[in-house]
């Protein structure tokens, strides 16, 4: 076993890391044949780039449809589960973290990895309290990540501090995420606010595009209410108003796409609307937009965010915790559910070609730091820790045990 300083050879390099991610694609209308292709996103990410550095990465997911295995690039394997959920027929929000696998748990064991990487902390409670007692009888280091945020009730955030009291250390996806992680107990020691990424490959940027008297704004967003896209919609229907000539292109699915197609058609907005693009083909689609938009109410650590800005596109997001942290000071920060507060900055970017350059340029700027290599390597030593922390006293202190939970799943 591994140090506090991560020095030895099976913790620095070639871990055996196994990614847990209880969650079906089809939830964001994708197929599970769609990942590696159309669908790349964090964790698939993450673990390509953590085998360029010599580590053996393999994902479990949830399946669609039947159980099956893939390949993803540099021979990473994923492993799509069966496991039991609420009736297809129901809406995302109530299918969404109610999926549960018991052949995803006995997935979790030390002939199979090195540490326990789960996603979902603050999402995925049932799954992530079994995972972490799953964790604990192997005897192997849990560490889990912060991928957003959904509103529970008291049983599951019972469950909740039933498995933060049995990992050894905490991923947030922003720094208010940090603080809420600690307000509920987790030590400031074993908790690190880790970002989301971009492949330079794909989002790099090309020459400013030259204006044809259209402002062209880009959408990439689940059309869902946590997401709030008719805040979007409404400020561009007021852009209309002041005579601004714009067009957005929404590449997404969600419950409310017809109300905010409805809501663009009424103000007279030209819109475009996309299912999805694989990730190979995002980049053009940033390079071709003027102004990239996010009117979330709530986020993890936004990837859209850092994309747009890799390929030197100027961003107008909400000021929430997530999106704050991904654009720094490279973004134009709004307030929340405001229209007129969105539609006032795209109005002075859409006026004023010297400010969009100016926003290009810091995106252009702070983009670089975050690659999934880099976010890879900022990770590794996080191992060694959670390695460290099971062999020193396994589970981790700061939490106070849950009385009342205590006999539930140990």
């Amino acid at each position: 076993m591994a140090g506090p300083d991560g020095g030895d050879a099976r913790t620095a390099t070639g871990l055996r890391i196994v990614h847990v991610q209880p969650m079906t694609l089809d939830l964001y209308g994708y197929a599970d044949e769609d990942l590696g292709g159309a669908v790349r996103y964090a964790v698939t990410n993450l673990a390509i780039a953590q085998a360029r550095l010599g580590n053996r990465p393999e994902i479990h997911l949830l399946a669609s449809r039947r159980p099956h295995t893939q390949m993803l690039d540099n021979n990473v394997p994923v492993t799509f589960h069966s496991h039991v959920q609420p009736p297809r027929h129901l809406s995302v929000r109530w299918r969404f973290a109610r999926q549960f696998s018991l052949s995803m748990l006995r997935a979790i064991r030390r002939d199979r990895g090195d540490v326990i990487h789960f996603h979902g902390v603050r999402q995925m409670h049932p799954m992530y309290a079994a995972a972490a007692w799953r964790t604990e009888r192997q005897g192997m280091p849990l560490i889990a990540q912060d991928r957003g945020d959904r509103p529970v009730g008291r049983i599951e955030t019972a469950l909740q501090r039933y498995a933060l009291r049995r990992t050894q250390v905490v991923l947030a996806a922003s720094a208010g995420s940090a603080d809420v992680l600690a307000g509920m107990g987790v030590p400031r020691s074993a908790l690190h606010v880790v970002s989301n990424a971009m492949d330079p490959a794909v989002f790099w940027p090309g020459e400013p595009r030259e204006s044809d008297g259209i402002f062209r704004v880009l959408v990439i967003s689940r059309l869902n209410e946590d997401k709030d896209p008719l805040t979007m919609a409404e400020a561009l229907c007021e852009l209309v108003r002041r005579n601004v000539r714009v067009a957005v292109t929404v590449i997404s699915r969600g419950v409310l796409r017809g109300a905010v197609e409805d809501r663009l058609r009424s103000g007279n907005v030209p819109a475009t609307f996309i299912d999805h693009v694989a990730q190979g083909e995002l980049g053009t689609y940033y390079r071709a937009a003027d102004a990239f938009v996010l009117t979330s109410l709530r986020e993890g650590w936004n990837q859209t965010i850092i994309e747009a800005m890799a390929c030197g596109l100027p961003v107008v997001h909400t000021d929430v915790p997530g999106p704050r942290d991904s654009a720094g000071c490279a973004g134009y920060a709004v307030p929340p559910a405001q229209p007129l507060a969105v539609a006032d900055a795209l109005e002075r970017l859409a006026r004023d070609p010297a400010l969009r350059r100016e926003y290009r340029a810091r995106g252009l700027a702070r983009a670089p730091q975050f690659t999934w290599d880099a976010v890879a390597r900022q990770i590794q030593p996080m191992y060694a820790q959670a390695t460290a922390l099971l062999a020193n006293g396994g589970a981790r202190a700061g939490l106070q045990p849950d009385a009342h939970l205590g006999g539930v799943l140990s």
